[in-house]
């Protein structure tokens, strides 16, 4: 029967759940010729290529596994550690050939540095840190992030046609697809890892683009941070070129505020405006949901070179906001290149209505198998997966 919605919500997903209706699954028996492949499933494409995984995996542990007690080497290094590494990554597919030396030479290096790759760590060919620690996880904890996220592609859209956005919180990235082909990616920054910040997984469509926009300060963080900040500094709005403004978006000075009304019964909003040194950068991207959680430029591009990107409140900070602006107008000859780059640069906020919504997916994957065919795994950052575990174990 598998795990209902509300199950489904419970362990912190918002996508809706795939339902599929008997003319449906008909309909796509038909289309993909099952005679044919009869490992189809009419579930998302990770469903299978994750379950591919699952069994080489399963079979590995049935005849022991790989050992854990790895240690920090390098290449030239000689010692009884780099049999294990050898091995481990032997059975995981990253070294071709495994000599059963104890020497890590030019092989053992590429091959670390393709375990790294497929696991989003730094590629410097050196086990120690981050790929020692991930080196170190048992295969059965690896066969259960794989069932936990079969699990969770099971809940995920079947097929998509046109254009759709999809953002993988654990891998920080925005994927970009056309009729379900990958057209191109960047890194994001997501919601820090305190619980009110985390970046919410959820479905909705992209309706508007805005350049130049104002950032409507969150009432709480007005209210924890932006408040006591100008009770301590009279200057900070102009700092940063903030207002004040009524209900009606109508200025209000400072000068009319004293320090007493700057407390938990603030009647006003505090927003700031158009500009370079804007939090949202020059461009923003709404889906209009409950969260109130959108795509975004930012000032602060140095974040995008950390490889954990938890900083926001918990929107989406876009590395590459005038790449993504300039496809989702491509097929609107009135908006050019020149054009874009003038209403980024603007002082005045523009509104842009999509001629079509396009589908967005906030997902949560920790395991997935990318267009190579590499299983990749990430870090469970918002702890989902302990969530899964009691639903699925």
């Amino acid at each position: 029967m598998g795990i209902s919605q509300e199950k489904v919500n419970q362990a912190g997903w918002f996508i809706t759940k795939n339902n599929i209706s008997s003319i449906e699954r008909l309909d796509l028996f038909l289309k993909n010729d099952i005679q044919k492949n009869k490992s189809y499933q009419p579930v998302n494409r990770q469903y299978n290529l994750l379950n591919v995984y699952l069994k080489k995996y399963t079979a590995l542990e049935k005849k022991g596994g790989w050992v854990n007690n790895i240690t920090t080497a390098k290449k030239g290094d000689s010692a009884s550690t780099i049999l294990l590494i050898k091995e481990q990554l032997f059975l995981q597919g990253d070294l071709v050939v495994n000599d059963y030396t104890n020497v890590f030479n030019d092989s053992v290096e590429l091959a670390v540095k393709k375990f790294q790759h497929r696991l989003g760590i730094a590629e410097n060919g050196i086990v120690g840190g981050k790929t020692l620690m991930e080196l170190n996880v048992s295969i059965h904890q690896r066969i259960e992030q794989l069932m936990i996220n079969i699990e969770r592609s099971k809940w995920m859209p079947i097929e998509q046609e046109g254009d759709y956005l999809a953002v993988n919180i654990p891998d920080f990235k925005l994927l970009v697809y056309t009729n379900n082909k990958l057209e191109w990616s960047c890194n994001v920054v997501v919601g820090k890892s305190n619980f009110s910040s985390h970046t919410i997984i959820f479905n909705d469509s992209l309706v508007d683009i805005v350049f130049s926009p104002y950032w409507n300060v969150p009432a709480s963080i007005m209210f924890k941070e932006t408040l006591p900040a100008i009770r301590s500094n009279r200057h900070y709005l102009s700092s940063r070129n903030m207002e004040i403004v009524d209900e009606n978006n109508k200025t209000i000075p400072l000068s009319r505020i004293n320090k007493n009304q700057l407390r938990s019964g603030f009647p006003y909003s505090i927003r700031q405006k158009p500009g370079k040194n804007n939090s949202l950068g020059l461009v923003k991207f709404l889906f209009p949901n409950n969260y109130n959680i959108y795509m975004h430029d930012t000032p602060e591009k140095s974040l995008f070179n950390e490889s954990t990107r938890m900083f926001s409140h918990g929107c989406i900070r876009v590395e590459e906001p005038i790449k993504l602006a300039k496809f989702l107008l491509r097929n609107d000859s009135s908006w050019t290149d020149e054009k874009i780059a003038t209403a980024m640069d603007g002082t005045k906020e523009i509104y842009v209505k999509l001629h079509r919504k396009i589908p967005v997916y906030i997902a949560y994957f920790t395991a997935w198998v990318d267009k190579a065919g590499n299983l990749n795994f990430r870090d469970d950052i918002y702890h989902h997966d302990a969530k899964m575990k009691e639903l699925i174990f």
